[in-house]
């Protein structure tokens, strides 16, 4: 067996394939977020021939855990989230949409969510740049000079005794760079649009849908959705966000001077 060890958003996973090329495609994809220690999270993964099918993603609640299926993903996730067996084609792209997945739920346990968005840190200092496709995320990360990058397209948000951190995760979009493996305080958000906007604190109201909107989960059911609704109110109480036109902004540095 090979195997790779990895840190991403505070959970050490362990994962195992016997195609040697598999791994070695792995380590190279997520070498920001690699681990010299054995995860508590452990991945049996085995392969089959790819047959490009591109089928919706589905989540089921089984008895002894969870069922993942769809789009060349067949998984087995045991109930405490720390087992999984796992058979897909030998590609890191593959794996990356199951991964993505799985820590949508893992995160929930822990208070935290992912949203699509980029993260950009300087200091010990995060801000949230979130919106849906193509409205800027990538294009922010590309005007970031001198700040940490946490990712372009999926970011990790966990509470903590009241307190929100902003999590760098593997998963980005067009940007391929390397990317900060931290975790920093959430100071500011902003919701990316290409409308012209004041620069003046958003609503309450405004800010909990707008985090509603771009929350990453695949498996509904009525504590779930309970728990990503108390999350996004709390922190649209906590943290102050505003609109952003990032077509009018050269560098986004300036705003940390702000924060």
């Amino acid at each position: 067996m090979n195997d790779i060890y990895l840190d991403i958003c505070g959970h050490k996973l362990s994962v195992c394939s016997e195609d040697e090329g598999f791994i070695a495609e792995l380590k190279d994809k997520y070498r920001n977020f690699i681990s010299k220690l054995e995860g508590d999270i452990n991945i049996l993964v085995a392969h089959k021939p790819f047959k490009d099918e591109d089928s919706d993603i589905v989540v089921q609640k089984e008895a002894k855990g969870y069922v993942i299926t769809g789009n060349e993903i067949e998984a087995r996730v045991d109930d405490s989230l720390g087992k999984i067996k796992l058979k897909i084609p030998a590609n890191a792209g593959t794996f990356d949409c199951f991964l993505r997945i799985f820590y949508s739920l893992l995160l929930l346990e822990d208070d935290a969510f992912l949203i699509h968005a980029a993260g950009l840190a300087k200091a010990g200092r995060g801000v949230l740049f979130t919106g849906p496709s193509e409205s800027g995320k990538t294009t922010t990360v590309s005007r970031a000079e001198g700040l940490d990058i946490l990712s372009d397209e999926l970011v990790a948000i966990k509470e903590d005794d009241g307190q929100f951190y902003l999590f760098s995760t593997p998963f980005h979009g067009e940007y391929r760079g390397d990317v900060a493996c931290k975790c920093v305080p959430l100071q500011k958000i902003y919701f990316l649009t290409k409308k012209v906007v004041e620069q003046k604190p958003l609503k309450i109201l405004e800010v909990f849908v707008g985090l509603l909107e771009n929350t990453f989960f695949f498996y509904r059911n009525k504590q779930a959705d309970k728990k990503i609704l108390e999350l996004c109110h709390k922190l649209s109480k906590k943290v102050d966000a505003y609109h952003m036109n990032i077509l009018a902004e050269r560098s986004v540095g300036r705003l940390f001077n702000e924060v």
